[in-house]
């Protein structure tokens, strides 16, 4: 998976566990709901800008986030 991919399935984990949908979310962190769609397919890469407004709203530590990326990044290179 590219790094795209793997970021929109962690948004997309993160707003699952929180019981919300696209639009909901969108909303929340003001953010187009068609563009945070393509976010999570890994369409998209987010500016950092909106990257944080939807970290906010999903409350995701951003440290963890990009750890567990890179984690699955380099464990797929090692396969």
């Amino acid at each position: 998976m590219t790094f795209d991919e793997l970021l929109g399935e962690y948004l997309r984990i993160a707003r699952k566990r929180k019981r919300k949908i696209i639009a909901e979310i969108a909303t929340e962190a003001n953010v187009d709901e068609k563009h945070l769609g393509k976010i999570e397919r890994g369409m998209s890469l987010p500016t950092s800008y909106t990257l944080f407004k939807i970290y906010k709203v999903l409350d995701i530590d951003i440290n963890r986030m990009f750890d567990e990326i890179s984690e699955k990044m380099n464990s797929e290179k090692a396969e």
